[in-house]
C-alpha cells in the first residue's frame, strides 16, 4: 500500500495549538525563567509607554492651553505691543506669533471698546503694589480680578481657605505666604490698605512659588489702577468666538486668543499671506521630535532585550533538547520543533508587552498627576499615549519572538541522535563572523574617516551648510556601522580571550573558559552591554560638550555667591531734544535692606569707575545725542593690539577655539550688557572683590605703582605695558581703524583722540568677568580721568536659600529702578545631572545584563561545578566564579562600548565649526571601572556559596 504523502486538511493549524499549549506548559513548568523574560521585555516597555504619557502631556493640546489661559470664558482681548497699526494674528491669539505694520494717524482701541455685541466682559489687569514689611516697602506683583468667578473656572483654583468676602480681604499664591512667612488670616500692609489673606489660589499659567497676590479692581484705587489698554477683557457668553471676530479686533490693534479658532481654524481661502507667516504648529514639530527620539531609544532598548532574552531562551532550549528530540523521533518535523520554541517567544512577549504598557501608563499618569497636584505649569493635562502603548505591546510581543528565533533555529537544526545522547558540544566561532566583523569594521573607519575629511574640507567656507548634512551623514553611518562590527567581532574577542586566560587567577580564568566555550550565551550579553554603553558614550560626549559650551557662552555678571549692584542708572528722556537723566543709588541703603534678609551680612565694596557719555552728558543738561558734548565726557577704553584679537570666521566663529586670543573677553569682546565699569578704580581689596580671589604680589605692586592690572593677556601692548584710550563715542565708531591684514577678527577698536600709556601686569579673575582692568585712585588723578562709584559688589559668605534670594532681591527691589538685583549662581548644572543620570540608566543594563549572564551561567554549570566540588574546590569558589563572571561581561562590554560610542561623538564635535569638544573622562571611569566592580561585588555577596552535588556526579 503506497504511503499517502498528501497533507492533512488543517494540519497547520493543528500544530499551531499544539505548540502553543506546549509551550504554555514549559512556561508554567519553569516560573523563574518565564518570569525573568517577562521582566527583561516588559522594563523597556514599561520606559517607552511611560516616557510617552510623560512627553505627550507635557505637550499641551488647544483645549489644555484653553483652559489654562481663558478658563471657562469664551476668549481674551489683549492689546498689542505695539500701538502704531493693525496688527497680524495667529489662530492662537497672543500666544502665538504676531505681526503687524505702521500706519499713519493710526489710533489704537482699548480691549474694552472692541467686545462684540452678546458677550459679558470680565476685566483682567497686573498691578503694582508694595507691601511693607520690616519697616520698608517690598516690590508686589498683584492680579486685579475676580478670579473666583465661574467663568475663570480652570485658570484658578482655591486651595486652602476662603474667597474674600469684604474689601479688605485677598488672595495670595502659596509661594507669597512661604517667602513673606506669613499664614491665612494675616494682615499685610499694602499701597492699596491693609488686606488680610483669606486663601491660597493656584493660578494655571503659574507655579505655586510664585509670590502672587490677587485682589479685585475695585480695590485698587485708580491712581494705582493699570490702563484701559493694558487692561485685557475677558468675554463670557455662549457663541464661540471665529475669525471674522478676531480680524475686527486686529483692524484696532487688538489681539483676540479664542477658545475655538485653535480648535477650528479658518479655511484656507481666509487666511491671507501675511497670517499664514505667523502660524507655528510647533506642537506637531515637538511630536515628531519626542516620537523619533523615543523610536530611536525604545529600538536600541528593544535590541539588548532581544540579546539578553535570546540568553535565557537558549539555556531554557537546551534544557528542552531530549524532549524535543523525543518529539523528533516521534515524526515531528524542524518546523514544528521550531515552532514550539518560537511559541514560548511569541506567549512571553506578549505578556511583557501589555504587563509593561499597562505599568508604565499608569506610571505616567502618577507622575503627571503627582506633578500637577504639585502646581507645576508644565504639564497642563494627562494625556494618556494609548496608540504608543498598543505599538509598545506589539514591540514586546515581536521582541520575544525573534529573542526565541535564534535558539528555536539552533536546537531544531540539531541531530536527534546526539540529542537523545545528552552530549553538549562546544560551539566553535565561525570563522566568517571574523572576516564579517572585519569587513565592517574596515567599513566604519572608511565611513568616519570621509565624514571627518569633508568636514575639515568643508569648514568656514561660505558652502559649509550645505555640505553639513553629507558629513553628518557619513559619520553617523560610521558610528553605526562601527558599533555593528564590534557586536558581530563579541564572539571573536571572548574565543580570543577565553584562549589566553591562562594567567589569569583561577576565578577569571574559569569565566574567560566558560565564556568562551558557551558563546551562545556570553555573546549577547556582552553585546547588550555594548550597545547600552555605545548609546552612553556618544549621549556623556555630546551633554559635556554642550555643557562646556554653555559654560563657555555663559556671561558671568560676578562671581559665584556675588551680586553686582549698579549705582549709576540713566533714564531716557522721554522726547527727543530733552536730556536724559540720572539715578544714583546710595549703596548703604542697598546693603542695609539686604542685611535685613539674609542670616549673615553679605560684605560690600563699592568700585568706582568713570561715568559714560551718556551719564557725562546728562549731568551737564545735554541730550546724549548731541554734537555738543564737551571732551570730557569721552569713553574711557583700553588700546586692543590688533595682533592679539581673535581670527574668526564670518559668523563671528573663532577659526581655532584653543587660541589664547580667544579666550575670554578676547573672544567677543566686552559686549554691550556689562555689569562691571571696564576700566575700574580701586585698591587691592575692591580688585580681589573683582578677582575672587587674593591678588599676586605682582598685581598689588602695579596697582599700587601707577599701572593698571588687566584681565586678560591679549590687552597687553607687549610684556609689562598696556595704554588706555579716550575717545568720542559719536565720531569712534564711524572712524574705526581698518584690518591691516584684512583678516576678520573680534572686538573692535576706536579711534582714539588720546592714548595713555601705563605699565601693566595681567591678572585673570576666577570666571569669565568682562571688564579690561582696575587702576588704582591715585593713577586716575594722575591721568585726569574723573571718577564716580559705579558698582557695588556685595560678597555672601554662605549659600543662600531660595527664599533668602527672593527676599533679598525683594528688599533691594525698591531700591534700585528695575529691580536690578541678582546674585550671581553661574550656569545651570543640570547637564551635570544628565551626564550621572546617563551613566546610571547605563550601569543598570550593565549590570542587568551581567547579573543575567552570571545566573544562566550558574544554573547552567551545575554540573561542572559539581565536579568542581567532587576534586575539592572550595565553596567560596562559586561565589569568586560569579564575581568574575559579572566583571568579564560588564567589562569587555562596557570597554567596547565606549569605544564605539565617544569615537563617532568625538568626531563630530570636531569636524563642528566653533563647536568645543568634551571628553567626560570621570564619568566613563565611573561606567568603565566602578559599575564592573560593583557589579562584581554585589554577584559575590548574593551567590550561595555552597555547591549543589548529585549521586551521578560526585566521583567516588
Amino acid at each position: 500500500m503506497p504511503i499517502d504523502l498528501t497533507p492533512t486538511p488543517g494540519g497547520l493549524l493543528r500544530r499551531t495549538r499544539l505548540s502553543m499549549r506546549l509551550a504554555g506548559r514549559d512556561i508554567r513548568t519553569h516560573r523563574g525563567r518565564s518570569a525573568l523574560i517577562v521582566a527583561l521585555i516588559a522594563l523597556p516597555i514599561m520606559g517607552i509607554s511611560l516616557g510617552s504619557t510623560v512627553l505627550l502631556s507635557a505637550l499641551p493640546t488647544p483645549e489644555d492651553t484653553a483652559r489654562a489661559e481663558l478658563g471657562s470664558t469664551q476668549g481674551r482681548l489683549t492689546a498689542a505691543p505695539w500701538g502704531d497699526g493693525p496688527v497680524v494674528q495667529s489662530t492662537d491669539g497672543d500666544q502665538g506669533n504676531l505681526s503687524g505694520g505702521v500706519v499713519a494717524d493710526f489710533t489704537p482701541a482699548p480691549p474694552a471698546e472692541t467686545i462684540p455685541p452678546g458677550y459679558t466682559a470680565l476685566p483682567w489687569s497686573t498691578v503694582q503694589l508694595t507691601v511693607r514689611s520690616d519697616d520698608r516697602d517690598i516690590a508686589l506683583d498683584a492680579t486685579a480680578s475676580d478670579v473666583l468667578n465661574p467663568a475663570f473656572r480652570g485658570r484658578y483654583t482655591l486651595l486652602e481657605g476662603r474667597a474674600p468676602e469684604r474689601s479688605d480681604e485677598a488672595l495670595a499664591a502659596p509661594g507669597f505666604l512661604a517667602i513673606r512667612g506669613v499664614k491665612l488670616g494675616d494682615t499685610i500692609s499694602t499701597s492699596v490698605g491693609a488686606l488680610t489673606l483669606t486663601g491660597t489660589i493656584r493660578d494655571a499659567t503659574r507655579s505655586d512659588s510664585s509670590t502672587w497676590v490677587y485682589v479685585t479692581p475695585e480695590q485698587i484705587p485708580p491712581d494705582l489702577r493699570a490702563s484701559a489698554r493694558d487692561t485685557d477683557i475677558y468675554l463670557v457668553g455662549e457663541r464661540a468666538l471665529g475669525w471674522k471676530d478676531a480680524k475686527a479686533a486686529n483692524a484696532h490693534g487688538v489681539v483676540l486668543t479664542s477658545r475655538d479658532l485653535p480648535v477650528n481654524p479658518p479655511t484656507n481661502l481666509e487666511l491671507t499671506e501675511d497670517i499664514v507667516s505667523v502660524e507655528n504648529n510647533n506642537r506637531f514639530m515637538s511630536l515628531i521630535t519626542f516620537t523619533g527620539i523615543l523610536a530611536l531609544i525604545g529600538a536600541l532598548a528593544l535590541f539588548e532585550v532581544c540579546l539578553l532574552a535570546g540568553s535565557a531562551f537558549a539555556m531554557g532550549a537546551r534544557r528542552q533538547q531530549r524532549d524535543l528530540a523525543l518529539l523528533a523521533a516521534s515524526g515531528a518535523e524542524t518546523a514544528s520543533l521550531r515552532q514550539i520554541i518560537t511559541a514560548s517567544g511569541v506567549w512571553l512577549g506578549l505578556v511583557g508587552g501589555i504587563v509593561g504598557s499597562l505599568l508604565g501608563c499608569v506610571a505616567g499618569t502618577a507622575f503627571v498627576m503627582l506633578q500637577q497636584s504639585q502646581g507645576s505649569t508644565r504639564f497642563l493635562g494627562v494625556h494618556v499615549a494609548w496608540q504608543g502603548a498598543i505599538v509598545a505591546m506589539l514591540a514586546g510581543t515581536l521582541a520575544g519572538l525573534i529573542a526565541a528565533a535564534v535558539p528555536a533555529r539552533q536546537v531544531a537544526r540539531q541531530a536527534t541522535l546526539g540529542a537523545l545522547k545528552g552530549g553538549r558540544s562546544g560551539t566553535i566561532a565561525p570563522r566568517k563572523s571574523t572576516i564579517v566583523g572585519l569587513v565592517l569594521l574596515i567599513l566604519a573607519v572608511l565611513l568616519l574617516g570621509a565624514g571627518f575629511a569633508v568636514a575639515l574640507a568643508t569648514q568656514g567656507t561660505l558652502t559649509s551648510n550645505e555640505w553639513t548634512l553629507l558629513w553628518w551623514g557619513l559619520i553617523i553611518a560610521g558610528a553605526l556601522t562601527l558599533a555593528s562590527a564590534l557586536i558581530v567581532l563579541c564572539g571573536p574577542v571572548i574565543a580570543a580571550l577565553s584562549t589566553r586566560a591562562g594567567r589569569f587567577p583561577l576565578p577569571l580564568r574559569l569565566a574567560a573558559r566558560d565564556a568562551g566555550r558557551n558563546r551562545g550565551r556570553a555573546t549577547p550579553a556582552v553585546a547588550a552591554v555594548l550597545a547600552a554603553a555605545t548609546l552612553a558614550g556618544m549621549l556623556m560626549v555630546t551633554v559635556a560638550s554642550y555643557a562646556r559650551a554653555d559654560n563657555e557662552n555663559y556671561r558671568w555678571s560676578a562671581n559665584p555667591g556675588q551680586a553686582v549692584v549698579p549705582l549709576v542708572i540713566p533714564s531716557p528722556a522721554a522726547s527727543a531734544g530733552e536730556p536724559d537723566s540720572v539715578n544714583r543709588i546710595d549703596p548703604g541703603k542697598v546693603l542695609e535692606a539686604v542685611e535685613a534678609t539674609v542670616s549673615t551680612a553679605p560684605t560690600s565694596r563699592v568700585i568706582s569707575g568713570a561715568d559714560s557719555q551718556s551719564v557725562c552728558a546728562a549731568d551737564a543738561g545735554l541730550d546724549s545725542r548731541s554734537e555738543q558734548i564737551p571732551s570730557r565726557c569721552e569713553e574711557l577704553g583700553i588700546a586692543w593690539p590688533l595682533e592679539n584679537r581673535c581670527v574668526v570666521n564670518d559668523a563671528n566663529i573663532p577659526l581655532d577655539l584653543t587660541d589664547w586670543r580667544c579666550q575670554g573677553i578676547g573672544r567677543e569682546g566686552p559686549g554691550s550688557d556689562r555689569g562691571l565699569p571696564l576700566i575700574m578704580v580701586g585698591d587691592p581689596q575692591d580688585l580681589a572683590a573683582v578677582l575672587g580671589h587674593k591678588p599676586s604680589p605682582e598685581s598689588v605692586h602695579t596697582l599700587e605703582n601707577g599701572g593698571i592690572v588687566v584681565s586678560n593677556p591679549v590687552l597687553m601692548e607687549s610684556a609689562d605695558r598696556a595704554s588706555l584710550i579716550r575717545y568720542h563715542n559719536r565720531t569712534a565708531w564711524s572712524a574705526r581703524e581698518d584690518e591691516e591684514d584684512g583678516v576678520s577678527r573680534s572686538g573692535s577698536q576706536p579711534r582714539a583722540s588720546a592714548t595713555l600709556p601705563l605699565p601693566a601686569s595681567v591678572e585673570q579673575p576666577d570666571r569669565d568677568l568682562t571688564y579690561y582692568g582696575m587702576i588704582s585712585p591715585e593713577t586716575a588723578a594722575a591721568l585726569g580721568i574723573a571718577v564716580t562709584p559705579q558698582v557695588q559688589i556685595l560678597t555672601f559668605a554662605d549659600t543662600l536659600t531660595d527664599v533668602e534670594r527672593a527676599r533679598a532681591a525683594e528688599a533691594a527691589g525698591p531700591i534700585i529702578p528695575n529691580g536690578r538685583f541678582s546674585i550671581e549662581t553661574g550656569p545651570t548644572t543640570f547637564s551635570t545631572a544628565i551626564l550621572w543620570w546617563v551613566v546610571l540608566g547605563a550601569a543598570l543594563v550593565t549590570l542587568s545584563a551581567a547579573g543575567i549572564t552570571a545566573g544562566l551561567s550558574l544554573a547552567d554549570g551545575r554540573a561542572d561545578h559539581a565536579t568542581l566540588a567532587g576534586v575539592g574546590a572550595s565553596t567560596r569558589l562559586r561565589r569568586s566564579l560569579a564575581g568574575a563572571q559579572t566583571l568579564l561581561t560588564a567589562g569587555l562590554g562596557t570597554a567596547l562600548g565606549l569605544i564605539a560610542g565617544a569615537i563617532p561623538a568625538i568626531l563630530i564635535f570636531t569636524a563642528t565649526w566653533g563647536a568645543p569638544l568634551a571628553i567626560p573622562w570621570v564619568h566613563f571611569l565611573a561606567l568603565l571601572v566602578v559599575v564592573p566592580l560593583v557589579g562584581a561585588l554585589a554577584a559575590w555577596l548574593l551567590t550561595r556559596g555552597s555547591l549543589p552535588l548529585t549521586r551521578r556526579q560526585t566521583l567516588v
